[in-house]
């Protein structure tokens, strides 16, 4: 099996920014994660991490809006407070 066979029948949802930032960070976006659908089901939220050197303490909050108009970077997020 190669990668083209894995990937054929995938769709694009949505391509985030290579760097994205808040007023007081500003990271290179490596990876996404921990999808979740807001109460009303107009969002999406989830985690997006720069290199795994960094992903301990710069992770940051990002929305997507159901439609896919609307990315919003939320803020930065640590992992590990449960």
């Amino acid at each position: 099996m190669n990668n083209r066979d894995l990937t054929k029948n995938v769709k694009k949802l949505y391509v985030i920014p290579k760097e994205i930032s808040t007023d007081s960070a500003k990271i290179i976006s490596i990876n996404a994660s921990s999808f979740q659908y807001s109460p009303n089901g107009q969002w999406v939220s989830f985690r997006v991490s720069p290199t795994a050197s960094w992903a301990m303490d710069s992770d940051m909050l990002c929305v997507l809006s159901v439609d896919k108009k609307q990315f919003k970077v939320i803020d930065e997020m640590v992992l590990g407070f449960d």
